[in-house]
């Protein structure tokens, strides 16, 4: 059964180093290895800042979306309160680009509301 960590950074297996601001990783946990070596990613969520979001859009968005088992990625503008989602599909990436609207996460069956995502509490 697969276990579910929500975490701040981590290395993709395989892959080049990234340090996303929130990962769902899925694998399973056998308690061996390195806790910050993610090795099945699924939703990959970032928080723009006016100093990386060229870097995060342009080249983070690519890096990710090469990532096999990846099929969410999420770019949260806090300044407009938007977000940017790129999502995996049979017909290839499907793109909503800055809007107020929920977070659909697919691959976990939950969809986190708009409201929730820039709560001010």
């Amino acid at each position: 059964m697969p276990s579910f960590r929500i975490g701040h950074g981590g290395q993709v297996r395989g892959s080049v180093a990234a340090d996303p601001d929130v990962t769902v990783d899925c694998a399973g946990s056998d308690g061996a290895g390195d806790n910050r070596v993610l090795t099945a990613p699924r939703a990959i969520i970032e928080v723009l800042s006016p100093s990386t979001r060229d870097h995060d859009l342009k080249d983070k968005l690519s890096k990710y979306r090469r990532i096999d088992s990846v099929d969410t990625v999420a770019f949260i503008d806090p300044e407009p309160e938007t977000l940017s989602v790129s999502q995996r599909t049979e017909q290839g990436w499907l793109e909503s680009l800055f809007h107020a609207g929920d977070l659909p996460l697919p691959s976990l069956g939950i969809t986190v509301p708009y409201a929730e995502i820039f709560a001010r509490d």
